[in-house]
């Protein structure tokens, strides 16, 4: 594996089943499809069926400043929340997902400037809410 890379294991025989070159996978509650984080900086969002892996939609999500580092999908299905980073700031985007396009919501996340001590995000059961941690380096 290289830094910086996910991977996909078959639990039962410990094979590798798949080797993306994404900084960051997220599967869909029903697994009928897959969130990745691609590119240079994790700036590329990808949305693929599963098994299938073939390519549904793509949108940029760029942040204000560095890398895109984690990708979470919704339980409803309809958005994905990426978590990013930067030297002392940290945030996260939200994609929409409507018949299989991907759209970046430019403008509703959240960003702080004060730390980059950010993780999560992660959605309430029912789609509903979504939460990051935000913490300082003490």
């Amino acid at each position: 594996m290289v830094k910086g890379e996910c991977c996909v294991w078959d639990l039962e025989t410990g094979d590798l089943v798949w080797r993306p070159g994404a900084a960051s996978i997220s599967w869909s509650e029903h697994g009928s499809t897959v969130a990745l984080l691609v590119g240079g900086d994790g700036d590329d969002f990808e949305l693929r069926s599963w098994p299938g892996r073939e390519r549904l939609s793509r949108c940029v999500v760029k942040p204000w400043a560095c890398c895109n580092t984690y990708v979470t999908l919704s339980p409803r299905g309809d958005r994905a929340a990426v978590l990013w980073w930067h030297q002392t700031e940290g945030g996260v985007n939200f994609v929409e997902l409507e018949d299989d396009a991907a759209r970046h919501l430019e403008g509703e996340g959240y960003t702080t400037r004060e730390t980059n001590c950010v993780q999560g995000p992660t959605f309430s059961a029912d789609g509903k809410l979504v939460a990051i941690s935000e913490g300082f380096p003490w």
